[in-house]
């Protein structure tokens, strides 16, 4: 039987503390950053985008890490004319999109960039934000202008071969009085997407939506400046916006500020139900249960966060103005003893959790299984035990990989291990 358990601690506790903390991260410069992105698949690397203004132009530049940000680097990133780079989404390791002045795309992970639209060229304007429902099918927004600079349009940009080439639409057209100034872009798939931004208008509707995946465009009931969008499934969404967070649970029909704010929010994103929204002033707060809650957090920072990268509830980034570039991390402290049950785990192939220990008293036992963000995903055992040799078994194929405790509370007294789930 092969022994899938990779790192065994055996503590026993009365309380275990977690350190949830957000730490600034020294940057080349202090040039503000309007989007990032980081690596699943490898969670030390990542990138940071943003730009500055230099004679009248608005000239890009990146931060590159490739260990956490214990070394952040800055290039001026791109061997071709584009400029004003807004935000990044990468694919893959190594197929990425820079917007801003146009569309950019490495297929090397940022060694080199190929300029894909040229929206310099024909128009004035700039992408703002940019986002991927998959490997190929990936959206950008912002707004265009002729160079008279009398005809505003918030446009769309749609890739469906992972950033190669892109199709471009209108959303919205100031001719109309329509609002133009678009921030945000989000897709939850089936050919719907949402367009929000400001309202240079006054009174019309700063939320678009499109079912036919940007043919067409409606705009919604909803007025307020909107600065980031996520949704959590097709029904259930959120807005970043100037005076709070709206939500929706009826794809985008109705909103409701769950979330009042004196400053605005500028950017949200939640995975698997654990999520940041950030934004002016420092301001930042965390969400546990897929965004019905949240909990205002304390960051070393009292700058705009424009951007949030999650990776696990253990691990983000966020970045901002005047070169903020913060990292999330999230530990349990576990203090140890001596005392020992004999206690014995592993994973076999099939990826049960086997648990077995020595009792000398008849007693009760409980097993739970909790991982790192401190929630318990799994009950093994609560119930009465005589005393001698004991063993557990729990189906634990469901769970993603990772780091988790398996607490143990044996009469009065708890013990802790941390298993390691790889599959």
């Amino acid at each position: 039987m092969k022994k899938s358990l990779i790192l065994i601690i055996i503590c026993m506790i009365s309380v275990s503390a977690q350190a949830q903390t957000w730490n600034q991260l020294t940057t080349p410069n202090t040039r503000n950053l309007y989007g990032c992105w980081f690596d699943e698949t490898h969670p030390d690397t990542g990138m940071a985008v943003g730009w500055y203004i230099q004679n009248f132009d608005r000239l890009p530049f990146g931060f590159y890490t490739t260990n956490g940000g214990s070394t952040i680097t800055s290039g001026s990133l791109f061997q071709i004319y584009f400029y004003a780079s807004s935000d990044v989404w990468f694919t893959n390791s190594y197929n990425g999109i820079v917007v801003g002045n146009g569309i950019i795309q490495t297929t090397n992970g940022g060694a080199s960039w190929n300029l894909i639209v040229d929206a310099a060229s024909t128009q004035a304007g700039i992408l703002e934000n940019v986002m991927f429902t998959n490997s190929t099918d990936g959206y950008a927004v912002g707004q265009r202008y002729d160079f008279s600079y009398t005809s505003f349009e918030g446009m769309l940009y749609k890739t469906t071969n992972a950033g190669g080439s892109w199709s471009d639409f209108t959303v919205s057209q100031e001719v109309n009085s329509e609002n133009t100034q678009l921030h945000a872009v989000y897709s939850t798939g089936g050919g719907v997407i949402y367009a929000g931004g400001e309202n240079n208008i006054g009174g019309a509707s700063t939320l678009f939506k499109s079912n036919d995946d940007g043919l067409n465009w409606t705009g919604m009931a909803f007025s307020q400046n909107i600065f980031s969008l996520y949704f959590t499934s097709p029904d259930t969404g959120y807005a970043a916006c100037t005076n709070g967070l709206y939500k929706t649970t009826n794809a985008g029909m109705n909103w409701v500020n769950i979330l009042p704010t004196n400053s605005a929010l500028h950017a949200i994103q939640i995975k698997n139900g654990f999520g940041f929204t950030a934004g002016a002033n420092g301001l930042m707060y965390m969400t546990n249960d897929n965004g019905n809650s949240w909990n205002p957090m304390t960051i070393p920072v009292s700058n705009t966060i424009s951007d949030i990268s999650i990776l696990s509830p253990n691990l983000a980034y966020a970045v901002g103005a005047s070169g903020t570039f913060l990292k999330y991390t999230n530990s349990v402290s576990l203090p140890e003893t001596n005392i020992a049950y004999d206690i014995d785990a592993w994973i076999d192939d099939s990826h049960q959790l086997h648990i077995k220990f020595n009792n000398t008293t008849k007693t009760t036992v409980s097993i739970e299984l909790i991982n790192f963000n401190g929630s318990s995903v799994r009950q093994i055992a609560n119930q009465h035990i005589q005393d001698g040799r004991h063993e557990f078994k729990s189906d634990i194929n469901s769970l993603a990989n990772g780091i988790y405790l398996i607490k143990m509370v044996i009469g009065n007294e708890t013990v802790n291990r941390k298993i390691l789930l790889i599959k």
